[in-house]
């Protein structure tokens, strides 16, 4: 068990780093450590530490999975996300499927496969905490999105918004859960919106007040988070006709730019950069 234990502590300090320094920086590092975590299956346990094990496979191929994903790897990315489902479902963790089925649902989405997105945050229903109902909402707000349903976008964000409210401690639930942390919220939330306004081809309620207080509660420990919402809040307020506040805020994107590698925030840079001409 303490090997299992060490391997989480692994995990949760790699997933810092990938929040901060991308996809790009850490995928590498993030499949070696998982490949080396899965030959550990093959060494005599028992059925507790086994079950231990496969949940810490689960949480490490997510992992592995957004970081090939935010290099701009979908396959990749693809396959060990199911890698990761398997692994959780094996460990009997409903948190842990919920935490690799979001995971996979993102992915979904950004590759317009809005009813694979929703089925998938259907499937992470179960025994979560709060704070996971509420990011189920939050991802089926944005799946909701790319088919046009602002009615079901609004409902779902209210929806997260209502679950997060009763959140009392956030560090009193899973580990995995702690970065959904209020500010989270507002982006994913933030990033419903945007991506209704892109299929509505017009302004959406709400959306520059969102990404603005998204960005401005992020912390540099988050840089990727904050660098892809305020590249998306400076292609707003440059398509709304607020140069000016569209380029303090592009600054900051650029800026951000330098220290985090991902393939996501180069994609948001470009449709910003596209927005100020």
């Amino acid at each position: 068990m303490k090997d299992v234990e060490d391997i989480a502590e692994r995990t949760f300090a790699l997933e810092e780093w990938d929040r901060r320094s991308g996809g790009l920086a850490t995928r590498h590092l993030a499949f070696g450590e998982l490949r080396s975590v899965v030959d550990l299956t093959k060494a005599s346990m028992g059925p507790r530490v086994r079950d231990r094990l496969c949940g810490q496979i689960a949480n490490l191929a997510d992992l592995a999975a957004w970081a090939a994903f935010d290099a701009g790897q979908s396959g990749p990315s693809r396959n060990t996300f199911g890698l990761g489902i398997r692994a959780a479902q094996e460990a009997g963790d409903d948190g842990l499927l919920c935490h690799v089925a979001t995971g996979l649902a993102r992915q979904e989405i950004t590759e317009r496969r809005s009813k694979d997105a929703v089925a998938l945050a259907d499937r992470a229903m179960g025994n979560v905490p709060l704070s996971a109902l509420s990011m189920i909402a939050a991802v089926k707000a944005q799946a909701y999105a790319i088919q046009g349903d602002e009615t079901e976008v609004m409902r779902q964000i209210a929806l997260a918004e209502s679950i997060y409210s009763r959140v009392t401690d956030l560090r009193s639930e899973p580990r995995w859960m702690w970065y959904f942390t209020e500010h989270k919220l507002l982006g994913e939330t933030g990033h419903a919106l945007y991506l209704l306004s892109l299929v509505k081809d017009r302004p959406v309620s709400d959306l520059v007040s969102r990404l603005r207080r998204a960005v401005d509660s992020q912390t540099s420990n988050r840089a990727r988070s904050k660098a892809i919402d305020t590249a998306k809040l400076a292609t707003v307020l440059y398509r709304q006709g607020a140069p000016e506040e569209a380029e303090h805020y592009a600054r900051t994107a650029t800026d951000l730019s330098a220290v985090v590698r991902s393939a996501r925030l180069d994609a948001a840079l470009a449709e910003m950069r596209r927005a100020r001409t």
